[in-house]
């Protein structure tokens, strides 16, 4: 189960060029009955996402993508070994920057 938050919050544009709209602040694991887990991924700002899945392959296992438009993430969150609810890990990035996307991948 993944569950987004999001916070109050703005974000200026600068130049004419559009800043990204939010900062991913926190993705946090909260262990669940029944072995399984809570993802909450927390945001300055209301988010646009997408969710799609990666087939696995011999060297990894397949993967679920939280792709959240128009927003960069805070310094510090990489990755978190999980090992519940069949989710072995969830790791958070900056995807691309131009435009600016951030990926949480389960």
């Amino acid at each position: 189960m993944v569950c987004l938050l999001c916070l109050a919050g703005t974000v200026a544009a600068q130049d004419g060029v559009s800043a990204p709209r939010a900062t991913v602040s926190s993705v946090t694991v909260t262990p669940q009955e029944a072995g399984g887990c809570l993802i909450t991924i927390e945001a300055s700002d209301d988010v646009y996402y997408e969710t799609f899945r990666l087939a696995g392959t011999l060297e990894a296992p397949p993967r679920l993508v939280v792709a959240i438009r128009d927003a960069n993430l805070l310094p510090g969150i990489l990755s978190e070994t999980v090992h519940r609810g069949g989710v072995l890990r969830v790791r958070a990035s900056q995807f691309s920057t131009l435009p600016a996307v951030v990926r949480v991948v389960l």
